[in-house]
């Protein structure tokens, strides 16, 4: 987790886009640890720790939002595609979801997006 700790805090907005970023990436942990966990190793023990010392380089909502995605708990959209994206719905399914999420926030929804599928990229 050390690798993203550069972009906690950076950007403009209520929540940063660097912590949204994280949120998702964070997010999309959590949903596939919880979804696959005979296949995926995804326990980072050091997480909580790591959540906590970062606290004084963000807001106050910003960290409470990156301590719930790192549970697993986000807005709806973030769910929604997500469930729809690991079981394979069709496309104008996810479109919608997309349009959604991508509309929380001046730009909390894409990055959201933007971490939960680079969280996807990295998964082995």
């Amino acid at each position: 987790m050390e690798e993203v700790r550069g972009l906690v805090g950076l950007g403009e907005g209520l929540t940063p886009s660097g912590d949204d970023f994280i949120g998702g990436l964070l997010f999309c942990r959590k949903i596939l640890q919880d979804s696959y966990p005979d296949i995926l190793d995804l326990e980072f023990p050091k997480l909580p720790g790591f959540i906590e010392s970062i606290q004084a380089s963000t807001n106050t909502i910003s960290h409470t939002f990156l301590k719930d995605h790192a549970e697993g708990h986000g807005f709806e959209p973030i769910h929604l595609f997500a469930n729809a994206f690991l079981t394979g719905q069709p496309d104008d399914l996810l479109h919608k979801i997309l349009v959604d999420l991508t509309h929380i926030g001046h730009s909390t929804g894409w990055d959201l997006l933007t971490g939960f599928l680079t969280g996807m990229l990295l998964t082995p």
